[in-house]
């Protein structure tokens, strides 16, 4: 899984138009999650619009609850194929040494935008973790590409984030 993690582009594409794989990507994301009722894929164009989106609006609780509801089956599943202490384990040594890379990786691309805020790159950095450990799940709970969290996950190897869902809105940047 490192290896994987260390290959992706992350934050490498925010700020830019999405190609349109990227956009193809984002549909079949928001059509992969039941419940959440994404009318439109909106691009954030910068690191300050995307601060401000995350300070000044919450997320669709429809898309909270059905990204929850998702992780909690995935663990159950995972729980029963491999038992309890044995998921533990699996989940903590796949996502090992993640989190200093991911936090790395955001700084890196704040700098680029001549942004130092060391707030700003650790949210991100967990909003790339959170994707991880949720594409993690779904790969040990068996399901194939096109599982909403491996989709979601595809968006930040492609140097994507997807911000969430506000006002049925996926907020993609």
């Amino acid at each position: 899984m490192m290896t994987e993690v260390t290959r992706a582009h992350w934050f490498a594409a925010v700020g830019e138009e999405a190609d349109p794989h990227t956009r193809q990507l984002a549909e079949r994301y928001v059509q992969a999650l039941p419940g959440a009722r994404v009318t439109a894929i909106k691009m954030v164009d910068s690191w300050q619009d995307a601060m401000q989106l995350l300070r000044e609006y919450r997320w669709d609780e429809d898309w909270v609850q059905a990204e929850q509801a998702e992780t909690g089956r995935l663990l159950d599943q995972v729980r029963k194929n491999l038992g309890a202490r044995e998921a533990a384990v699996t989940l903590a040594s796949s996502l090992d040494g993640a989190n200093d890379l991911l936090l790395h990786c955001a700084r890196e691309a704040l700098d680029e935008w001549a942004i130092v805020d060391d707030e700003w790159a650790r949210v991100a950095a967990g909003a790339a973790g959170q994707a991880l450990y949720q594409d993690t799940l779904a790969t040990l709970a068996g399901a194939g590409p096109e599982h909403v969290f491996r989709v979601k996950y595809e968006l930040w190897q492609r140097g994507r984030w997807p911000l969430g869902v506000f006002k049925r809105h996926l907020q993609l940047f």
